[in-house]
This record gives structure tokens, C-alpha cells and sequence, in this order.
């Protein structure tokens, strides 16, 4: 009886057989090549896109703060790396080691709550640590998200709008049912995402 080995051996001797071998290692060897590249290139787009809220180094944001249903702040902004300067009441401030300046000089803003609590950094913390309540996707290929954070029986709803991999969209409702809170909505949209 022949082993593997000397059968083999007897096709390799063959011509025709001898080339469709080398063929095929070529074939494998090119595949495994093909694939090691392919999920290679994959690994940095595995972020979550509540993962890249957070990673985003350089966009331009608007945010629009209602009391009551009527506008009663507008913030424009523009955020690049460390820098985050924005526009508020004709007035532009900019953010410094978590300080808020204007012209220089340590500033206070005339807003009812603290605006580090709407940052991209701080939503990606808040909107991690709550429940998701609901989620709707819409033709264009957009998604909401709504989350819950509970307080007791009460609660705020967070609302996130995706679309190509990205937040571009974020609403707060601090709706009526806290106590200690009136009813502001926070609209946050983001822009030149980079």
C-alpha cells in the first residue's frame, strides 16, 4: 500500500498535476493574504456611534435651549481638539481648563444650569449609564434613540439622531414630571464632524 506521501510524490512527477498544485498554493496563499487585509481594515470601524460621540476631536455644534416651549438660549460653537469656543447673547466665550472666559477674564454665564452638562463628553457618560426606551428608524436611513434616566418615578429623555455612523443630533427634554426642574428642552445638532 502508498502512503499520502509517495502518492503524492507520483503526482508531483506528473507535469500537469505538478502546475494545478503549484496553482492552488497560490490560489490559498493569495486568499489568506486578501483576508488578513480585509479584517484588518475593519477593526478601527468597530467603534459604536455612542463610541464616536465620545471621540469626536473637531465639529461645529448649535445648541438651542427652550423654556416653555420658546427659545430662550441660542449657543454656536465651534469645538477643534482642546479648543472650544462659542457665541452666546452677541458674546463670545471660550472654554479654558473647564473655565469659561471672555476677553480673558474668568466669565459667568446668566444660564440657569451649568452648561458642562451638555457637553459631548459629559452626554456620552449620562447617555451610557441610562435605559434605552425606544428606537425608531426612519426611510432616509436615520435613527432615534430615546433614553430614560430615572429619578424615582420621574424622569428626563435623552434622544439621539444618527445618520451615516454619527450622532448629528442630541434632545434633552427635562420634561415636567421633576419637581425641582421647569420644563427646558435642550436641542444640541453637530455639524462638520471630523
Amino acid at each position: 500500500m502508498k502512503t499520502k506521501w509517495e502518492t503524492f510524490k507520483e503526482i508531483w512527477k506528473n507535469p500537469r498535476y505538478h502546475a494545478l498544485i503549484e496553482l492552488s498554493f497560490y490560489i490559498i496563499f493569495f486568499a489568506i493574504i486578501i483576508i488578513a487585509f480585509r479584517t484588518a481594515g475593519n477593526s478601527e470601524t468597530n467603534l459604536s456611534v455612542l463610541d464616536k460621540l465620545n471621540t469626536m476631536t473637531s465639529f461645529d455644534y448649535e445648541v438651542n435651549i427652550y423654556k416653555n416651549d420658546e427659545i430662550k438660549y441660542e449657543i454656536n460653537g465651534i469645538y477643534y481638539e482642546t479648543s472650544n469656543t462659542f457665541v452666546l447673547n452677541d458674546k463670545e466665550y471660550e472654554i479654558i481648563d473647564g473655565t469659561v472666559m471672555l476677553n480673558g477674564n474668568k466669565a459667568d454665564l446668566l444660564v440657569e444650569f451649568d452648561l458642562f452638562y451638555i457637553t459631548h463628553s459629559s452626554l456620552y457618560n449620562t447617555i451610557s449609564e441610562a435605559e434605552l426606551y425606544s428606537k425608531t428608524t426612519y426611510n432616509d436611513d436615520t435613527t432615534s434613540k430615546t433614553y430614560r434616566i430615572f429619578e424615582e418615578e420621574k424622569y428626563i429623555d435623552i434622544t439621539t439622531y444618527e445618520n451615516d455612523d454619527y450622532i448629528y443630533k442630541i434632545v434633552i427634554d427635562y420634561n415636567d414630571t421633576l419637581d425641582n426642574i421647569e420644563d427646558y428642552v435642550i436641542e444640541i445638532e453637530y455639524s462638520n464632524i471630523r
